[in-house]
This record gives C-alpha cells, sequence and structure tokens, in this order.
C-alpha cells in the first residue's frame, strides 16, 4: 500500500467519526425535550384516579362518596340503594328457617316448662320467646327484644326474690327500653294488667296487646 492510499484511508475513518460525533451531539436537546414532555405526560396520567378513577373520595370512582361505601347507589353499607345493611334494597328480614327455629324454641320451652311447675326463669325465657316469635311474625328487618321482654325481666326478677343489685339493673333496662314505647298510654295500661306476673301468668293475648302498645301497633 502506497502512502497516499493509507492517508485517503484514514481520512475517510475519521471523518465518519467526525459525523456520528455531530449527529450525537444534534440529537441531545432533542432528547431533552423529549424527556421533559415524557415528564409533563407521566405526571398528567396519575391525575384521573383521584380524580374520578379508582382512588378513595373520586366522585365517580369506588371510593368514599362514589359507588363505593355509602355512596347514593353503590353496593355499599348504608346505601339507599345498594345492598348494605339498613338500604332499602338491602337484606331482608330474618329467614323463614331463623323464624321456625324461634317457634321451636318455644314449644321446647313450654315443655320444660310444664315440667318444672313454678320455675321462674323457664316461664320467662318462655314469654319472652314467644314475644320474639309475634315481633318476627310482625315482619321488620330489625328484630330485637325491647321494652316487653325487659318489664317481664323486671317482674321475673323480683319475683324470685333476686339480689337488690339485680333487681336494680332490671328496672333501669327496663326504663331504658320503656323510653322507645310508640304508645306510652297503652303500654302502661298493657304493663299494669300482667303486674302480678309471673304468679299470674300472661295470656298469648295480653302479651300481643303488650307489644302492641309497645310498637305502637
Amino acid at each position: 500500500m502506497s502512502a497516499s492510499q493509507g492517508i485517503e484511508k484514514n481520512a475517510a475513518s475519521i471523518a465518519l467519526l467526525v459525523a456520528i460525533i455531530a449527529l450525537v451531539v444534534a440529537l441531545i436537546p432533542q432528547f431533552k425535550t423529549y424527556m421533559a414532555n415524557c415528564g409533563s405526560t407521566c405526571a398528567l396520567e396519575e391525575v384521573p384516579p383521584s380524580a374520578g378513577g379508582a382512588g378513595p373520595g373520586g366522585p365517580g370512582g369506588p371510593g368514599m362518596g362514589g359507588p363505593g361505601m355509602g355512596g347514593p347507589g353503590g353496593p355499599g353499607m348504608g346505601g339507599p340503594g345498594g345492598p348494605g345493611m339498613g338500604g332499602p334494597g338491602g337484606f331482608g328480614g330474618p329467614s323463614e328457617e331463623y323464624v321456625a327455629k324461634y317457634r321451636e324454641r318455644v314449644v321446647l320451652l313450654n315443655d320444660a316448662a310444664a315440667k318444672e311447675p313454678g320455675n321462674i326463669d323457664l316461664i320467662l325465657e318462655r314469654d319472652k320467646a314467644l314475644l320474639m316469635v309475634m315481633r318476627l311474625d310482625a315482619g321488620g328487618r330489625r328484630v330485637a327484644a325491647g321494652a316487653s321482654e325487659a318489664y317481664l325481666a323486671q317482674l321475673a326478677a323480683k319475683a324470685k326474690g333476686a339480689p337488690a343489685l339485680d333487681i336494680n339493673q332490671a328496672e333501669l333496662s327496663f326504663l331504658q327500653a320503656k323510653a322507645r314505647a310508640r304508645n306510652p298510654e297503652a303500654f302502661d295500661a298493657a304493663c299494669e294488667a300482667i303486674k302480678d306476673y309471673p304468679k299470674t301468668p300472661a295470656t298469648p293475648e295480653q302479651l300481643q296487646a303488650l307489644l302492641a302498645a309497645e310498637r305502637g301497633a
């Protein structure tokens, strides 16, 4: 190879290297601009979840106030249209099986009370169970013992000579429950009619009257 050919070959290599360096230098500003734009775009894309996506509190997401818990139409608890507890479209009342079991309980307690005449505890439990069956028959989602049961418990505690502290607690429970009676005057009259309970048994009709006055039926 001649000296002139070697110089020409080196010159070509140097020219190619210079061209590559110039291309890289020219691309640096464009790369910086691209990265800046990408950062802005990514920041914008992180906003929607909190504004209306799945984040908590979003007006359209499943967070609080949207179709999630407490929302006006979502599946959360308390929502008036969802299946949550307390909503009109939520869980229904006690099942038929539950009601049947309570009826069975009344029969069992009645049999037990018949075998042990004068057993105040059995008499009380039977009549409380009977009141619960009456409540279940009346319908409603939330069925719980109330002033009627509390009154029977108070009379039973006194009749069996319970300790003063137990009687005091029974009286407090009754007064607290009585304050929620829907028809106070009728409830007082119904209580007066069975004031000798359990010495004088309460008839189903008397218990029904007591419950009706409590519920304001």
